[in-house]
C-alpha cells in the first residue's frame, strides 16, 4: 500500500509532564498504527516509525524544535525526512543518536543547497551542530543518495556510522568510491570506531557478475580512520574482497576487534582472501575477536604455504574467538588446520557451510549437500575436519607451552619421552 499524501507527525495524545505515548500518524483508523507498546521519556526520545510505505511527509516544525523537548537524545523516524529539517535537529543541544530515513536524490536535490547555506550559518554564529551526536543509523535507497547527504549532514562526534541500504543492485564502481571519500572526508579520523554498511535488500545471493563487480580499492579511504574497532560490509555487491585490502586496512586499524566481509553476499570465483589474508589481519590487529571472510586454499598454489609453514613468524592473535568462513573453498585441510591452530590458538567456534542458520560441524546431514558440486562437497566435508581438528592441535600447542615455560628439567623429560628407546633392540 502506497500513500501519496503528505502527513504531519504530531505527538501522540496523552501527554504528562515526564511521559509521552509515541508519535501516530493521523491517518484514518483502519490505516495508522500504534507503534510502540511501551511509553517514552518524554524528555530524551521521540519515536515515529510505520509498517507501510509513504511516498512523502511533511514534519510539523513544532515537533523539532528545541523547546519542544529540550534535553531530547535519541530520536528515531523510519520515514523519510526532508533534509532541511537535518538544520532543525542540529538545535538539539543533547542529541547522541538519530536513525532516520535519507531523502532520495530527487528529494535532496531541492532543498540540498539551502540546508548547506543553513548549516554555514549555524556555524557562523558560533554553534556547534551536532557536537553530541554519536551514532546515526541511516536507511537510504542507495550509494549516491548517501553521499549527497554526507557531505550535507555535519557529524563531527560520530563513533558509530550504520548505513542500511534498501536496494541491492551493484552502484557503479564511481559511486562506492565516492561514498567511501565522503565518509572519509567529513567524519572524524579519531572518534569514528564502527563502520557497517549493510542491506535491507530480499535476501537473494546472485552469481558472481564480473561486469558488475567492484575493486577493493574504493573501500581503502576507509583506512583514514585509525581507531576502528568494527568494520561490516555485508551488501549483495559484487565487491572484490581480497588479500591487498586487508593488508591496506590491518595496518591502518590496530585496535580492530570485529571485521565482517558478508558470507551470504556474492564473492567472486575463485576468492580472492587467502590464508595470507588472515596472517595480515593477525600480525598487524592483536585485539582481534571476530572475522568473518571468506577464503580460498589450493595446494598447488599456496604463496608459499605449506604443513610444515609456521604462520607469521611465529606470532598470532590470542584473543580471536570465533572464527567464520561460510561457503569456503578449499583443497586441503591438514594444512589449514594447521595454519589457523597456530594463528588463533584460543579460538572457541568455527563456521563454515551453514545450511541457512545451521552451522555444519560434521557430514551426516546429506541433505544439505543437494545442489553441491563435487568440490563444494569435498570443501564442506574437510571444513568438518577442520571444525574438529583445529582445538586438539590448539590444546598440544598450549600443553607445549606450558612445557617450555615450567622449566629445562621438564623438557629433557619431555624430550626424552617422546624419543623411541634404542637401547634394547628387542
Amino acid at each position: 500500500m502506497c500513500l501519496s499524501s503528505k502527513f504531519t507527525i504530531i505527538p501522540g495524545p496523552k501527554i504528562r509532564r515526564d511521559r509521552i505515548t509515541p508519535v501516530r500518524l493521523p491517518l484514518s483508523p483502519h490505516l495508522w498504527n500504534t507503534l510502540e507498546g511501551h511509553t517514552l521519556d518524554a524528555d530524551k526520545y521521540l519515536l515515529c516509525s510505520v509498517t507501510f510505505p509513504v511516498i512523502s511527509l511533511t514534519l510539523s516544525p513544532g515537533v523539532l524544535q528545541a523547546r519542544t523537548f529540550p534535553h531530547l537524545t535519541s530520536f528515531h523516524c523510519d520515514l523519510p525526512l526532508d533534509a532541511q529539517l537535518w538544520v532543525m535537529m542540529a538545535g538539539f543541544a543533547h542529541l547522541e543518536a538519530v536513525k532516520i530515513a535519507v531523502p532520495s536524490l530527487k528529494n535532496q536535490a531541492a532543498t540540498a543547497s539551502s540546508t548547506s547555506i543553513l548549516m554555514s550559518s549555524l556555524a557562523a554564529q558560533g554553534s556547534q551542530p551536532f557536537r553530541t551526536l554519536h551514532t546515526a543509523n541511516f536507511l537510504v535507497s542507495s550509494a549516491a543518495a548517501m553521499s549527497t547527504f554526507l557531505k550535507v549532514a555535519k557529524l563531527p562526534a560520530l563513533k558509530v556510522l550504520v548505513v542500511c541500504f534498501t536496494e541491492g543492485e551493484t552502484p557503479s564502481e564511481v559511486d562506492v568510491s565516492t561514498l567511501c571519500n565522503t565518509i572519509a572526508d567529513q567524519m572524524n579520523h579519531t572518534t569514528l570506531t564502527r563502520i557497517q554498511l549493510l542491506s535491507l535488500a530480499a535476501s537473494k545471493v546472485s552469481e558472481w557478475d564480473e561486469e558488475k563487480a567492484v575493486k577493493s580499492d574504493v573501500l581503502k579511504p576507509l583506512a583514514a580512520f585509525s581507531t576502528m574497532l568494527q568494520f561490516d560490509v555485508s551488501l549483495p555487491w559484487f565487491i572484490k574482497f581480497d588479500d591487498a585490502l586487508l593488508r591496506t586496512l590491518a595496518a591502518a586499524w590496530p585496535k580492530l576487534q570485529h571485521i565482517n566481509f558478508g558470507l551470504s553476499v556474492p564473492w567472486s570465483s575463485p576468492v580472492q582472501v587467502t590464508l595470507r589474508g588472515l596472517e595480515i589481519l593477525a600480525v598487524n590487529c592483536p585485539s582481534l575477536q571476530h572475522i568473518a571472510t571468506r577464503i580460498h586454499w589450493d595446494d598447488e598454489h599456496n604463496d608459499g604455504i605449506d604443513d610444515a609453514t609456521l604462520p607469521a613468524a611465529g606470532r598470532s592473535a590470542p584473543l580471536v574467538s570465533k572464527l567464520s568462513f561460510g561457503n569456503s573453498i578449499i583443497t586441503s585441510w591438514e594444512c589449514v588446520a594447521l595454519f589457523l591452530s597456530s594463528l588463533f590458538p584460543n579460538v572457541e567456534v568455527i563456521e563454515a557451510w551453514k545450511k541457512k542458520e545451521g552451522t555444519v560441524k560434521d557430514g551426516s546431514d546429506s541433505d544439505s549437500d543437494a545442489g553441491l558440486d563435487d568440490e563444494e562437497q569435498d570443501s564442506k566435508y574437510m571444513w568438518a575436519d577442520i571444525v574438529k581438528t583445529v582445538p586438539l592441535l590448539a590444546a598440544v600447542r598450549a600443553q607445549e607451552q606450558r612445557i617450555l615455560m615450567s622449566g629445562p628439567g621438564n623438557v629433557e623429560g619431555a624430550v626424552s619421552l617422546a624419543k623411541p628407546d634404542t637401547t634394547n633392540p628387542h
